[in-house]
């Protein structure tokens, strides 16, 4: 339920930093869903929107990757 209601907060945010902390609260859910709502945000009219979740992104990848190497 939250991860959905936060995804639809997303996409009807206006708020920069309201996105940002949407966006970084969307990659603690750790699934698919969650990195295509983040991801979709790349292509946000906002810059500083773009360059938020392509940070984000990038982070969650390289937790992943430590994640996978650390088992």
């Amino acid at each position: 339920k939250t991860e959905n209601a936060l995804i639809d907060r997303l996409t009807k945010e206006t708020d920069e930093s309201a996105k940002m902390l949407i966006m970084a609260s969307l990659l603690d859910f750790d699934n698919e869903k969650a990195l295509a709502a983040v991801q979709s945000c790349q292509n946000d009219k906002n810059p500083k929107v773009q360059q938020a979740a392509k940070a984000l992104v990038e982070r969650f990848n390289q937790l992943k990757a430590q994640k996978k190497g650390a088992v």
